[in-house]
């Protein structure tokens, strides 16, 4: 397993960032930390072509900003937004946007993503 960190702000928003795994794998999102400078309490998304819920109407992971948000997750009670199948090109692109218009939130200035990501060994097949 890889614990990845991303720090996103206004100058990499919405661009693709190097990951060191390529190939099938499971990603555990275990934190995100957001904060922007005012601004009214808006949906937020985190927009990516890896981090999706291809079956929730809110497809991408969402949540209600204030000024700051802190979002943990609880992997030892198997609570957390854990992906599977995932497949990784040495690369994921991100992009924190206002749910309502798709356009970077007024005001934001970064948000950390922590993620731990296992590469899943094709190799080994199950019958």
């Amino acid at each position: 397993m890889v614990l990845v960190q991303f720090i996103i702000d206004s100058s990499n928003n919405n661009t693709f960032f190097t990951v060191p795994i390529s190939g099938k794998c499971c990603i555990t999102v275990l934190n995100i930390a957001y904060h922007a400078t005012g601004g009214a309490s808006v949906p937020i998304q985190l927009r990516s072509d890896a981090l999706y819920f291809p079956y929730s109407p809110a497809k991408y992971i969402t949540w209600i900003n204030g000024p700051s948000a802190t979002l943990n997750y609880d992997s030892g009670q198997k609570q957390d937004y854990n992906l599977n199948n995932v497949v990784l090109n040495g690369q994921i692109q991100l992009a924190v946007v206002n749910a309502s218009n798709g356009a970077a939130p007024a005001g934001f200035t970064s948000c950390v993503l922590s993620l731990q990501i296992e590469e899943l060994n094709e190799s080994f097949k199950i019958k």
